[in-house]
């Protein structure tokens, strides 16, 4: 008896896990070395890792269309994404504990919904409005003061800001996406990233921060790999077999991935309520990835 197995599937299950190890390799790289040292060689150590593994999957690197016909799109990825958002999303994982910050990337379905309603005219559904707000809920539960566990803080508002433009970027990621290839993008979009936070440090006068220690810059590197090499690869390559809104409802498992490894590897604890918080969250975001899609959501990631 033979069984087939749905690669698809198999990467949609994958890349939380990896995505959630990323967060937490981010925050351990926070005590060594600067947020925007720390994304600027993410991006650029990325960069080669990628443009190998396009050549070995006999991949086109369409620059010159991303540059040409698809520039407008392009830069708004490029901007809100590979630079505001990233370096906004880094310096909140280092300000914040990794069981906040994987738990408070639930809340992108909401922003998403937000941009939906204004670049699509989407009629908002009531069941959609209850789960979004059981989401918020959920969410401030996770933040909330308890015990030994800090209250909001500047890294929480941080990563919360940088969802506001990461799930703007995913439209004219999606015109993109429409004719060229998610290597192709990802190259380039790591290289011009990570090139223009370098010379802001080096402009600004902050080249010492580039003088990192050898376990530094190995979290860095581990960083790179599984966020831009692995987790990426596997969250693209899912969209082969699975619909978006189905692969955004397996993004959820970041929640319990985040928890298990940051209790493991940063030994950081979670109280009662947050708990509490963390099971609203994982409920209503996997509920909201199980609504009849629309029109409108199957051009965007809930």
């Amino acid at each position: 008896m033979s069984w087939k197995i749905d690669r698809g599937l198999v990467a949609a299950l994958l890349a939380p896990f990896f995505i959630a190890l990323s967060i937490i390799l981010t925050k351990m790289a926070g005590s060594l070395a600067q947020p925007l040292v720390i994304s600027a060689l993410g991006s650029l150590i990325a960069v080669p890792c990628l443009f190998t593994l396009q050549l070995i999957l006999r991949k086109p690197i369409e620059w010159k269309l991303l540059l040409t016909r698809l520039r407008l799109p392009f830069v708004k990825v490029l901007v809100t994404r590979s630079i505001i958002g990233q370096v906004l999303i880094i310096t909140g994982f280092t300000l914040t504990s990794a069981v906040k910050a994987v738990l408070l990337l639930r809340l992108e379905p909401l922003f998403v919904f937000g941009w939906s309603l204004l670049f699509h005219k989407e009629q908002p559904h009531a069941q959609k409005l209850i789960l979004l707000s059981v989401l918020i809920l959920g969410s401030l539960l996770v933040v909330a003061p308890q015990g030994a566990v800090a209250g909001p803080n500047v890294g929480d508002a941080l990563v919360v800001a940088s969802l506001f433009f990461l799930s703007y970027s995913y439209f004219p990621t999606q015109e993109v996406m429409a004719e060229a290839s998610s290597g192709a993008l990802n190259i380039l979009t790591c290289l011009i990233g990570g090139l223009v936070l370098a010379v802001a440090l080096l402009c600004t006068g902050s080249a010492s921060a580039f003088q990192l220690s050898s376990k530094a810059l190995a979290l860095i590197a581990s960083y790179s790999v599984v966020f831009f090499l692995i987790a990426a690869t596997l969250y693209y390559y899912a969209f082969k077999t699975l619909k978006p809104w189905v692969i955004a409802s397996f993004l959820s498992l970041e929640v319990v991935f985040g928890l298990l490894l940051a209790c493991f590897m940063l030994h950081e604890t979670m109280t009662a309520l947050q708990i509490a918080g963390a099971t609203i969250v994982l409920a209503a975001t996997a509920a909201i990835g199980r609504l009849k899609p629309t029109s409108a959501d199957k051009q965007s990631t809930i």
